[in-house]
């Protein structure tokens, strides 16, 4: 669960994720600067859906639990302290708050986030408002800077008739060949 997260959360041009599609061909996606990514089953959705191993994996981060542990049985006390004295704490309390909005009753599972500017508004998966951003750089770059670094480094727009796909659903998931023309070309 924690290295599927890895590279979804590092999908980027470097780190291009594969999948299988209808017609038994491999694809290379990059999808992460949206929020978005691809699943085995190549269903388009957020890095934050209730299906997606990004937010399953959050029980793993709970203290005391799986990291915490893994960290203190591996050696890696002072990464960890670290870690916890960083703005990891903070910036994960408002990160699991913008996750919690969307927890039962309400059960969001789109979770894709409104960037509004004066001149636009756009939207964009939750993985990249900043509060969760900064959480998953943080544990990424305790885990290996390197691998921090793929992270993406800016957000782009998921386009709109997209997002409004991922709106109309009740999984918050889309078929990826139906709107991989959306998306830019990357390799």
């Amino acid at each position: 669960l924690a290295d599927k997260s890895v590279r979804i959360f590092t999908n980027t041009r470097g780190r291009p994720l594969v999948y299988v599609d209808q017609h038994g061909n491999r694809v290379r996606s990059v999808l992460a600067s949206y929020g978005l990514f691809v699943n085995e089953q190549g269903l388009l959705q957020s890095l934050a859906n209730p299906d997606a191993p990004t937010r399953k994996a959050n029980i793993l981060l709970i203290p005391g639990g799986y990291i915490d542990r893994w960290f203190k049985h591996n050696g890696a006390t002072a990464a960890l302290d670290q870690l916890h004295s960083s703005a990891y704490r903070v910036e994960a309390f408002f990160g699991s708050l913008a996750q919690g909005q969307s927890e039962p009753p309400a059960a969001d599972p789109w979770q894709l986030v409104t960037n509004t500017k004066p001149e636009a508004t756009t939207t964009v998966g939750m993985s990249m408002a900043p509060a969760l951003w900064l959480t998953n750089f943080s544990l990424l770059y305790t885990l290996n800077p390197a691998i921090a670094a793929d992270m993406p480094a800016y957000w782009a727009p998921i386009p709109e008739p997209v997002a409004n796909a991922i709106l109309d659903t009740d999984t918050g998931q889309v078929p990826y060949s139906d709107y991989e023309s959306y998306f830019k070309k990357r390799s």
